[in-house]
């Protein structure tokens, strides 16, 4: 087949898949809309794979068209930031670019879509982020309640929700991310398409003093009901960094027990750990964070390759 027949017949199969998507979406009344970061992007990445980001220029417009017939203006900001992300990562791989390269790029449009559509123009796409954080707000005044724990006396509440539900849009993006850069990965490999081999877990790591950081703020954070002297702004900080910290912490404790795992018995204990730490996730968190940060500060990594 002709290369322009094929690169033409090719860019509307692509535009077709999104096109399919957008119809079903429209039946379901929008209900498709939170997948469109992660499922619209890959047919332009193949596209942008095989023919560059110039020729997905063409297929890129038809879709943008295409949004304006079926969808509505929601569903139109969604399209087209998950076809340019698409469009920049096809062009990432078909130059070479590794994985983390990849996966910062995709993190850095889908934390801004997830920013403008929940935070900056939140009311616009059907967010009230005043009920929301209300709503938040109530739940967890009873939780503490429920669990007997104590606020800190100069915390803000209102304001450290807000925070919050920014540090979640921003985390969402992330996590959108990701499964972006993996599914896209699995297609290209399924497709014959060469990509960046990945790192392995075990050499996954962050700096030592990073590790000690996010463990004073996880520390810290458990203990502000006591610091009642602390202005509220310092509080949430505290929280917030806290919250971070753990994260990182628990996502280094994860990769011990996969490494573990593969190295003491040979099997992938992914599922294993992700059920046990749903079971017991008021044990599992804190310890995984103590994991994480001894698996970063000492030489557990190096014990665990030795065997």
């Amino acid at each position: 087949m002709n290369n322009s027949v094929r690169k033409i017949t090719d860019g509307a199969m692509m535009v077709a898949l999104i096109g399919l998507f957008l119809f079903i979406n429209r039946q379901l009344a929008g209900l498709l809309d939170l997948y469109a970061a992660w499922l619209v992007p890959l047919p332009m990445v193949m596209y942008a794979v095989k023919y560059g980001w110039k020729s997905a220029l063409v297929p890129f417009v038809s879709v943008i068209f295409l949004s304006f017939i079926i969808a509505g203006p929601q569903t139109w900001f969604y399209v087209i930031t998950a076809c340019v992300c698409g469009v920049v990562y096809g062009q990432g791989v078909k130059s070479g670019w590794n994985n983390l390269r990849l996966m910062l790029t995709t993190m850095i449009f889908t934390i801004l879509s997830n920013l403008i559509t929940t935070v900056l123009f939140a009311s616009f796409f059907g967010y009230d982020i005043a009920m929301e954080i209300s709503e938040m707000g109530k739940m967890m005044t009873q939780m503490s309640e429920n669990f007997n724990v104590q606020l800190p006396a100069s915390l803000d509440i209102t304001g450290f929700l807000k925070m919050i539900f920014v540090l979640s849009a921003v985390l969402t993006g992330v996590m959108e991310g990701i499964i972006v850069h993996l599914l896209s990965n699995f297609m290209l490999k399924r497709m014959k398409i060469k990509v960046a081999p990945p790192k392995p877990l075990s050499e996954i790591m962050i700096p030592k003093a990073l590790a000690y950081v996010c463990f004073l703020l996880f520390i810290a954070s458990n203990f502000t009901s006591q610091l009642a002297t602390l202005p509220s702004w310092a509080t949430e900080l505290i929280l917030i960094g806290g919250v971070l910290g753990a994260l990182v912490l628990v996502f280094f404790g994860y990769i011990c027990c996969l490494v573990y795992g593969a190295v003491r018995y040979h099997k992938n204990v992914a599922l294993f750990v992700i059920l046990i730490t749903f079971l017991m996730l008021p044990i599992m968190l804190p310890l995984l964070a103590i994991v994480g940060f001894l698996y970063v500060t000492t030489d557990m990594r190096e014990k665990i390759l030795g065997r």
